[in-house]
């Protein structure tokens, strides 16, 4: 099932890169997100900034955030940081990236996946997703697969985002 919604996505995106790619090439501005993420490469709950590099509103861009896990006798801050390439048009975007996120321990928090006897980790992130960023500004709703990992093990990660375009 997943795969089939993974294919619709990819066609849904091809077709709207081909139908409105002059309308999303070159801007007067910067295009910039901010959203709050439930799942994905800030683990828990995070709220985060995205940004492309050029006037465009595909190609490559960028995306760090906060994120917050409520641990046992302490709290967990993470931050994570991508780079990221957006395909697609008419405000329907395939996203792909990679990066890392830094976890921070406060105290003795622990959870099952960061039982580690250490103050800090850096997990390797990646994302796969659909994203809906309007051409004009406004609500942007982001999906996706967002594997974690670090040397020992691969965590299948899943993310849904819910911000603003501007």
């Amino acid at each position: 099932m997943s795969l089939s919604v993974c294919l619709a996505i990819c066609a849904k995106v091809s077709y709207a890169q081909t139908t409105n790619a002059k309308s999303d090439s070159t801007l007067n501005k910067r295009v910039q997100s901010v959203y709050v993420e439930l799942g994905g490469p800030g683990i828990l709950l995070s709220i985060n900034y995205d940004g492309r590099f050029g006037n465009n509103r595909t190609g490559f861009g960028y995306r760090s955030g906060l994120g917050f896990i409520p641990g046992s006798n302490g709290q967990i801050i993470t931050i994570p940081a991508q780079l990221n390439y957006l395909l697609g048009g008419g405000g329907h975007y395939l996203e792909i990236g990679a990066g890392a996120t830094l976890i921070l321990i406060n105290g003795n928090g622990s959870t099952d996946l960061f039982s580690k006897n250490s103050s800090t980790a850096l997990f390797g992130t990646m994302v796969f997703g659909y994203r809906y960023q309007p051409v004009k500004g406004g609500l942007t709703i982001r999906a996706g697969y967002t594997p974690i990992f670090d040397s020992d093990q691969l965590y299948a990660f899943f993310g849904i985002s819910v911000g603003r375009t501007f």
